[in-house]
């Protein structure tokens, strides 16, 4: 399994987002992240009352670009596990990488 990212990179690469509240749609930058479970999410802006909460996609086949934002965290199961990315749905497998990107 790949190495997981740790919690401090991925707060500050989050810090460098929009609060959802900020009007995101026109920031350019989005932070892409991927999981051991092969997945990608597109993280648009910080959300929720934590700071590790974020709006984005979780990137499918035939996505266009106009659907909604869901909500996320980046959490661990216990104490010392590396971060996973949860949805509303579950968990999406623990954070490979992370990098920001320029948004198109």
């Amino acid at each position: 399994m790949a190495q997981a990212v740790t919690r401090g990179a991925l707060m500050k690469l989050l810090e460098q987002l929009p609060r959802e509240e900020e009007n995101p749609q026109n920031v350019r930058t989005r932070l892409r992240i991927t999981t051991s479970e092969g997945k990608t999410i597109v993280a648009f802006a910080r959300a929720g009352e934590g700071k590790l909460g974020f709006t984005g996609w979780e990137m499918r086949k035939g996505m266009t670009g106009e659907e909604d934002w869901q909500y996320f965290v980046l959490g661990a199961e216990h104490v010392g596990d590396p971060l996973q990315v949860i949805s509303e749905k579950g968990p999406l497998g623990v954070v490979t990488g992370a990098e920001l990107e320029e948004r198109q």
